[in-house]
């Protein structure tokens, strides 16, 4: 892991990992800016995939720091969520796939948000050249992009730090952009909070209980 942060309606906070730092640093230097921070006290952050992939980074690095305190929620092998406490601040992490499944992209495209999603040669990134600044990566490194889209990409000073980013910027406010909308769908319709809920299939629930369920039996 080489780049992370987090985006809230308070603001964007993008991360590079330094020179000879840890990941396991990285992840807490990452972390500690949310949980160091009062005004963040009991907020939902989502990430993607959080059961499969994001949690491995998340708890291998956070349980090397004894001020911060984990308890992760599991279903199926895979982990739903978790809380996160240092000192008094606590927040929770979500994983949105759970309420929106589908690529990135495609939700933005969905949802008609403002932001984009953007292209990004993953496969040209390693340990060796996380600095690196010079002419743009072949063509085969990106997914999916287009000839018209590739030859946009100014050919020198490319620089990846920079495109890292930016990308991981639109990804965050792409994601909160998307999740704000859903919530606001939500809670105009059924007065209820997506924070609320782990899953899809709770949050189906719940609408049923408030749509169709006499006022008795709703609890």
């Amino acid at each position: 892991m080489y780049a992370g942060g987090w985006a809230s309606n308070k603001g964007t906070n993008l991360f590079y990992i330094k020179n000879k730092e840890s990941s396991e640093s990285f992840v807490n230097r990452i972390f500690l800016s949310i949980l160091m921070t009062d005004k963040f006290d009991g907020f939902t952050f989502y990430t993607h995939n959080l059961g499969r992939f994001d949690s491995i980074f998340i708890l291998n690095s956070l349980i090397t720091n004894k001020n911060i305190s984990i308890e992760p929620i599991w279903k199926d092998n895979a982990i739903l969520s978790l809380s996160i406490k240092y000192k008094k601040i606590k927040i929770k992490i979500l994983d949105y796939l759970q309420l929106i499944p589908g690529t990135l992209e495609n939700i933005l495209i969905s949802y008609n948000c403002n932001v984009k999603k953007g292209y990004f040669p993953y496969d040209f990134v390693n340990k060796n050249n996380l600095n690196y600044i010079g002419d743009k990566p072949s063509k085969e490194f990106y997914k999916n992009i287009t000839d018209i889209v590739y030859s946009s990409i100014p050919n020198s000073n490319w620089d990846l730090k920079k495109e890292t980013l930016k990308y991981l910027r639109s990804d965050l406010e792409g994601l909160l952009e998307i999740l704000s909308k859903f919530n606001e769908n939500i809670f105009s319709k059924y007065k209820l909070n997506i924070t609320k809920f782990k899953t899809i299939s709770g949050l189906a629930l719940a609408i049923y209980r408030s749509s169709y369920l006499p006022e008795n039996l709703k609890s």
